[in-house]
């Protein structure tokens, strides 16, 4: 049975009801990013590249094959990415895993997960004004686990979205979470609607909350 390439918007009170965009084995390189004032949603499925295109009031197109080149839309975040790895005072933890990022109040905040993948996410920050870090890694509170973290502002906020693992057995666990974050501190995981064994794409647009997954 094939998977299902899905999103739902949050608009800081409830999630909407689950669009599904496609039926595909296996989705690669997904991703959600601004483009012109509208909000991409980018996929590769059974060997093609595809795009959905929401405008600027949220609505999306159907999904259609993605002849143009990504350059553009991905411009910005290799500027960030390519800045990233050119900063010496970037902590070896950082380089080794798969890290999810955001700007927000001054400082970049960096999410990933540790060594051990049934253990906690882990957070810094970098102020590029003064070109430091935080003086250590903080652990997220009440945070059963993290692999795949997606991080984003809306609303004046920061919300994390991150899949689930069985801490006690380390089992897969296919539930979706996500907290917030005012720029000091992390709330206490919240469980989503839905779930996803794959890490997910989020963006903030159009006054609302995107979020595209994985689901079977």
């Amino acid at each position: 049975m094939a998977n299902k390439l899905a999103w739902r918007t949050f608009d800081g009170n409830s999630w909407s009801d689950e669009t599904v965009v496609a039926d595909v084995e296996q989705v690669a390189n997904l991703a959600m990013v601004a483009d012109q004032g509208n909000l991409a949603l980018l996929f590769s499925a059974n060997t093609e590249q595809k795009v959905v295109v929401f405008d600027e009031h949220g609505n999306p197109a159907l999904p259609a094959k993605n002849d143009q080149s990504d350059d553009a839309r991905f411009a910005v975040l290799e500027q960030q990415t390519a800045a990233y790895a050119a900063l010496t005072s970037s902590p070896p933890s950082l380089r080794s895993f798969v890290v999810a990022s955001a700007y927000y109040r001054g400082a970049v905040r960096y999410v990933h997960s540790g060594v051990d993948p049934t253990g906690p996410l882990l957070w810094q920050t970098y102020r590029p004004a003064t070109n430091k870090w935080s003086t250590s890694e903080y652990t997220f509170p009440n945070t059963a686990c993290g692999p795949g973290p997606a991080v984003c502002v809306f609303a004046g906020v920061l919300h994390c979205f991150h899949q689930g693992v069985d801490s006690e057995n380390g089992d897969g666990n296919t539930n979706v979470y996500w907290c917030v974050s005012d720029g000091l501190d992390w709330s206490a995981d919240r469980a989503t609607p839905f779930t996803s064994p794959s890490a997910l794409a989020i963006a903030a647009h159009a006054g609302m909350l995107f979020c595209a997954y994985l689901r079977d």
